[in-house]
C-alpha cells in the first residue's frame, strides 16, 4: 500500500502538466499560423491578433505568444491591450524572477529594439485618468471605452489620448457625467462630488371622482279598497241572484205538485187542495173559491200563501242579488289601482389611494 502511493500522487500531478503541455502545443501551432499574417508580405494584424488571441488562452505563460500578442495589438487598433501585454514581456525579460525559457529570450532580446519601439508608440497614444470621489463615496467609473473601475482607486485609468466621457455612479447618489480632455503622457486628475439623491416627493391622493347616474324611478302599485269591495259586493250579489232563482224555482215546482194533486193523494193538504178543484168542477182558482168544506178552503187558502210568501222572497232575493252584483261590478270596473312612486339618484365616488392597487368605491344608499 505504501509502495502504491507515490506512483498515485505522480498521476494526480502529471495530469495537469500533460493537459497544460498539450493546451501550448495547440497554442504554438497557432502562433506558426499567425505569423506570416504578421511578418509576410501582405500582413493582417486585426486576423492575426485574433488568432493569437485565442493562442494565449490556451497558453498564457508563454512569453513568446504574448510577445506576438501584444505586437499584433499595437498594429490593430488597440492600444490599450497592447501596453498590457508589451510590459508585462520586457518586465520578464528583464527580471530574473519572473523568467523566460532560452527560446523565449533569445527572440526577445533579438527583438527588444522593435518591442520597445512598439510600446513607445502605443503609448504615445494614452493617457491617465484618476478621478477621485470626495468624502470617500464607494463608487465605479464608467469609461466611453466600456472599462468600469471600482473608485476609490490607486492607481489612474490608462484611457485614450484625447476627450474622454466617463460618469461616477454610487447608490444613493446623483450620477455625474463629464467630457475630459486627457493628453498622452499625462494624468489627468478629476475631483468629483456625489450629490445624494432628493427623497422621493409624496404622491398626493388624487381628488374623488363622482359618478352620478340618472334618477331611478321606483312604483309601487297599491290595489284600490274600492274594486276589494267592489268585487265582494259583486261576488255576494251573484250568489244571492243564484239564491232567488234556486228559491223561485223550488216554489213553482211545489206548486205544479200541489196543482197535481187527486183525491187519492196521501198528504191531507194536497187532498184538501183536491177536494176544492173537485167541488169547483175544476173551473176558477182554488185559492179564492168558496167551494167544499170549510177545513179544506182554509187548507187550501194556507198553501196559497204559503205559495204566494215563498215567491215573493225569491223576487227579492233575485233582484236584491242582481242590483248588489251590477253594483260590485261598477264599483270594481270603475276604481283604479293606486300608484305610490319613489324616486331615488345614485351617487358612485370613486377614490384612488397611492397605497392601493386599485381603488375604492363607496356607494351611499
Amino acid at each position: 500500500m505504501r509502495r502504491a502511493m507515490p506512483w498515485c500522487l505522480a498521476i494526480l500531478f502529471a495530469a495537469p502538466s500533460a493537459r497544460a503541455q498539450s493546451a501550448c502545443a495547440d497554442a504554438q501551432s497557432r502562433l506558426d499560423r499567425a505569423r506570416p499574417l504578421m511578418f509576410g508580405t501582405a500582413p493582417d494584424f486585426p486576423l492575426a491578433a485574433r488568432i493569437l488571441r485565442e493562442a494565449f488562452a490556451l497558453c498564457p505563460s508563454d512569453r513568446l505568444l504574448e510577445a506576438h500578442y501584444g505586437l499584433a495589438l499595437s498594429q490593430s487598433d488597440a492600444p490599450l491591450d497592447a501596453e498590457v501585454h508589451l510590459q508585462r514581456v520586457l518586465v520578464a525579460m528583464s527580471s530574473q524572477n519572473l523568467g523566460l525559457t532560452e527560446r523565449e529570450r533569445s527572440w526577445v532580446v533579438e527583438r527588444r529594439a522593435a518591442l520597445e519601439e512598439s510600446l513607445r508608440l502605443v503609448q504615445g497614444r494614452l493617457g491617465s485618468l484618476r478621478v477621485v470621489v470626495r468624502d470617500g463615496v464607494q463608487a465605479t467609473l464608467e469609461i466611453d471605452n466600456g472599462s468600469r473601475v471600482a473608485l476609490p482607486s490607486a492607481d489612474p485609468v490608462r484611457v485614450l489620448a484625447g476627450d474622454v466621457t466617463f460618469t461616477v455612479r454610487a447608490p444613493g447618489h446623483v450620477p455625474v457625467t463629464r467630457v475630459v480632455h486627457v493628453e498622452h503622457d499625462d494624468v489627468t486628475v478629476q475631483e468629483i462630488t456625489l450629490d445624494a439623491e432628493p427623497p422621493p416627493a409624496p404622491v398626493a391622493a388624487p381628488a374623488p371622482v363622482v359618478l352620478r347616474v340618472p334618477e331611478v324611478l321606483h312604483r309601487t302599485v297599491r290595489p284600490s279598497p274600492m274594486r276589494t269591495a267592489g268585487w265582494i259586493t259583486a261576488g255576494v250579489g251573484a250568489a244571492s241572484l243564484v239564491a232567488g232563482v234556486g228559491v223561485w224555482i223550488a216554489t213553482a215546482l211545489d206548486a205544479d205538485r200541489v196543482r197535481g194533486a187527486t183525491l187519492s193523494s196521501a198528504d191531507p193538504d194536497l187532498r184538501a187542495w183536491a177536494n176544492v178543484s173537485y167541488a169547483m168542477g175544476g173551473a176558477g182558482d182554488p185559492c179564492t173559491s168558496t167551494a167544499g168544506s170549510v177545513e179544506d178552503r182554509n187548507t187550501v187558502r194556507q198553501l196559497c200563501a204559503q205559495n204566494d210568501t215563498m215567491r215573493a222572497f225569491a223576487y227579492g232575493l233575485g233582484i236584491a242579488g242582481l242590483a248588489a252584483t251590477a253594483t260590485g261590478l261598477v264599483l270594481a270596473l270603475t276604481s283604479h289601482d293606486r300608484i305610490e312612486e319613489r324616486r331615488e339618484r345614485l351617487t358612485v365616488s370613486v377614490a384612488a389611494t397611492p397605497t392601493s392597487a386599485g381603488a375604492s368605491v363607496a356607494v351611499p344608499f
